[in-house]
Parts: C-alpha cells; structure tokens; sequence
C-alpha cells in the first residue's frame, strides 16, 4: 500500500511538472508572438508565465527536500519506534515479574500456634494424592504430648496429619531431634502407627535441644512453614510461625534439608520396607529424663572438649559409652561404689598435675625446657635471672637450651622474648650469649638487678599462654593452671617494662 501511494505521487509531480513546462513555453511564445494561445492582455501573459514558473521551483524544492530530509526523518521515526518497543517489553516484563511475584511468592504471618495450625491444615486438606513432604520434629514440648498438642485445633490437625499419612495421600520424610525419653517414645509411636506404610520414613538425630530452635515443613516444593519460639522459658517450643509460598525457596530449603537426612548428622530409622532395629536401638542408648534447666553452654562446649581428649587418647570415648551403659544396667548399684572409686583416683591424679605445680630435679630442666620449646605453637615469653655467679648460658646447658630456641624460631616460626635480669658486671660477662641471641631473632630485654627493687626476681618460662617453667636452686616447677599463669604474665610484664630493649 505504501509502494502504491509512493508510485502516485511520483506519478501527480511528472504530470504537474510537464504542465508547467509546457504552460511556461506557450506564455513565452505567446508574449513574443510566435503562437497565439490565448488572446489576452500582455500582463495576463506575464502571469501565466510565472505560474508556470512558481509550479516548476515548487515541484523543484519539493523533490530537494524529500532527498534530503526523509531519510533523516526515516532515521528519527525508526530510532522512535525502537524506544518505543523497548519501553514496551520492559514494561511487559515488568508485568510478568510482577505476576510471578504475585503468584509464586507469597509469605503469612501468625502470631500464635492455633492459627498456624489452622492455616497448615487447610493447605494439607487440599493438597492432591501423592503430595511430598519433608518436615522436621525438633520441639521440646515435655508437658504435652506431640500427638494431641496443646488445644483442640492442633489435635485437629494432628488426626488430619495420621490419617492422610496412613492412607499414603502423603509421600513423608520425618527428620526428628531425640534428647530426653519423651522424645524416644514419640518417635517410637509415630514408627508403631507408620510401620506399614511405605510413603513414611524417619531419620533421628541424637543430642542436647538444637540452638537456635527453628522447625519446618516444606510441602509439594510449594509451601514453606517454619515454627520458632519467643519465650526464654521454652526456647525449644514453638511460639509463632511463618509460611512461605514459592518454588525457588522452598527447593533451596529442601536442600538444606538433605543435608541434615543424610547418614553424617542423622540415623535412618525407618525407610520404605522396614524399621531398622538396630538404630533404634543405638539411639536408645543415649536418650534419659534430663534436667532441662541444666546449664547448656557448658554441656555444648562440653562436646567439643570429649572430641579434643579423645584424639590424644582413644580410650575417653568408649569409657563414656561404657560408663552410659554402666548406669543403666541392673548391676550398677552393686558395683557403682567400686568404680567411681577408681574414677575418683584418677580424676584427683588429672587435677594434681592440672592444677597444682609439678616438681621436677635440677638435671631435667634443660630437657624440660627443650620439650616445651619444640612443642610451641606461638610465642614463649621468658625472663633469665643471672645473678650470684650464675653461668648458665655460657656452659653447655644453656648451649642446648639456644639451639632450642633457634629450631623454635626456624621451624615452628616461634616469637621469643626473654629478659635478661643482671647486674652490670654480669651483662659484660654474658655480652657475647645476648648478641648471639639477638641476632638469632630472640626479642631481648635487658633490666639491670639492684638488690630490693623490683620485688622477688625469678628465673621462668611461659610458652603459648598455656604452660609455666619455674627455676629453682634444688629443682623446677611445672604448672598448667590459669591462674599462676596469669600471675607470672603480670610479673614477666612488670619486670620487662623496667627494662631496657636491645
């Protein structure tokens, strides 16, 4: 149609021009008297003329500027269309987000329990046959059993939950958390009523109440509840919930689930054909009525202490599992004062040599300091009393006490710092080991000793922050405890600080 319309005009200007061509030749003949064409008056002549004329320079201008200035037009109207369609899409794709938000994305708030109860049952109710499901059961509810719950709704929902399971309207995978006996025995009623049901199958994960508490349930990778608590006194019962509408999270969060099912944090209880007895039974073993106001910082940090022991000597684990088994067993009220006897002995032998300083003769130091040297991690911190004759480190002990010090530095890139504490006289004797151990990299001090000032001086050792050497005229102590280790920082500290660096 364009084509035609273009081929039309093209048509109307050739037509239009050889009129004016030929008008303008006529009035030109005429106006000499070559060709009377019209009989007129002369200026009648001379207007005709110029008609012609004015048609010719307006076809003329009118060709000149559609060679000119339609293509920029082309260009300006093509540029124009193109923004247009862009903003278009965008604002088609903008709409598509925004119906997919709308649809796939969606999140309910309740404040309490019962309405999260309501709400998660009219979702099950309309869910089709065959429906998966992941949820997990980490609540401590002592006072109330998970089968009924806490009113009438939630026991509801509970008869809608067994009823749909055990006619395999469900496909379930149950992640559940066993800390006390009551936890045990609901997990062995929910395997009792699901025994025969392939479309249910229960891992257990063993241990004290998880912190933060957080339970969930992803349904047909649709719908995401998660229950959590808002009371200081029940931080593991579920106070207030959420759900969450939309593929993409609750696919993510079904990952984070398979993490958890899998054999490195969870026992399979029970899978499609059958109870595994065997775990059943290994989770019984650890399970009893425990106190649920005990301290749980301690007994969390507590698991990582039994890992650390165990690794130095193999034997802590299975002396715990022996001793859980211990007092479970009817022959623990016959032989329990026998054997804590003995724990006894040996935790009061642990605490000896623990707490209190360990004493050693004069002819070990050098060895005891070369082991703990080698055995440092970090930095060692001593102070070197050289007074009344003292010639250690000019004989050989104190020769092997610096090449400790040197495969310290070279190997375990231990940071040494040692005070010398001497008068003047003994720094010039001495002069020689204390720029041998400048230069092997050994922070050195030095604080001149002046009878009465500075309090008792002593000659020590402190390696890591986690063990202190003591020299004494007949012997060496050795302690491990906090709080004199604590003690002879201040005092290693106090006796730097007077001195000079070097």
């Amino acid at each position: 149609m364009e084509k035609i319309k273009k081929s039309m005009r093209a048509l109307l200007d050739v037509i239009f021009e050889v009129l004016y061509i030929a008008v303008m030749i006529l009035a030109i003949l005429d106006i000499f008297g070559l060709l009377v064409f019209v009989q007129s008056d002369g200026w009648m002549k001379i207007l005709v003329l110029i008609f012609a004329t004015v048609g010719l320079v307006t076809i003329s201008d009118k060709k000149r500027l559609e060679e000119n200035i339609e293509p920029e037009l082309t260009r300006i109207s093509d540029v124009q269309n193109s923004e247009i369609g862009s903003v278009k899409k965008i604002e088609d794709n903008t709409n598509v987000t925004l119906e997919k938000l709308d649809d796939t994305k969606q999140i309910k708030y309740f404040k309490d329990k019962t309405q999260f109860y309501l709400y998660l049952t009219q979702i099950l109710l309309k869910m089709p046959s065959g429906v998966k499901i992941d949820v997990t059961s980490f609540e401590k509810n002592y006072n109330i059993s998970y089968e009924i719950g806490e009113n009438r709704h939630i026991e509801s929902f509970m008869k809608t939950w067994n009823e749909r399971v055990q006619n395999g309207q469900f496909v379930v995978r149950q992640l559940v958390h066993i800390t006390s006996e009551q936890d045990y025995c609901e997990l062995c009623e929910r395997i009792g009523k699901f025994k025969s049901n392939y479309n249910f199958t229960v891992s257990a994960m063993v241990g004290l109440p998880i912190a933060p508490f957080m339970d969930y349930m992803i349904v047909n990778q649709e719908y995401v509840f998660i229950g959590f608590s808002d009371d200081m006194s029940s931080p593991c019962n579920f106070s207030w919930g959420m759900v969450v509408k939309g593929k993409e999270i609750a696919q993510r969060l079904q990952s984070h689930f398979n993490i958890y099912w899998s054999s490195q944090f969870s026992l399979l209880i029970k899978d499609k054909d059958e109870v595994k007895q065997r775990n059943l039974k290994k989770v019984e073993r650890y399970v009893y009525d425990i106190d649920h106001n005990m301290n749980l910082i301690k007994y969390q940090g507590l698991t990582l202490e039994i890992c650390h022991v165990n690794e130095k000597n193999r034997s802590v684990v299975p002396l715990l599992e022996n001793l859980n088994g211990f007092y479970r067993n009817c022959c623990c009220d016959i032989l329990q004062s026998e054997i804590e006897r003995k724990i006894d002995e040996i935790s009061e032998f642990v605490k000896k040599r623990t707490q209190e300083y360990i004493r050693f003769d004069r002819d070990k130091a050098t060895e005891l300091i070369a082991k703990m040297m080698m055995d440092s991690k970090k930095k060692i911190c001593a102070v070197s009393l050289d007074i009344d004759d003292n010639d250690f480190w000019i004989n050989s002990e104190g020769e092997e006490v610096f090449r400790a010090n040197i495969d310290a530095i070279k190997k375990q890139k231990v940071m040494i710092e040692r005070v010398f504490v001497c008068t003047k006289e003994t720094r010039e004797i001495l002069k020689e080991a204390i720029d041998e151990q400048c230069k092997a990299g050994i922070g050195v001090t030095y604080t001149e000793y002046k009878k009465g000032m500075g309090g008792t001086y002593e000659d020590f050792m402190i390696v890591d922050n986690q063990a202190l050497l003591i020299f004494e005229k007949n012997g060496v102590r050795v302690s491990m405890n906090r709080a004199h280790i604590e003690q002879y920082n201040k005092k290693y500290l106090k006796i730097k600080n007077m001195g000079t660096v070097l």
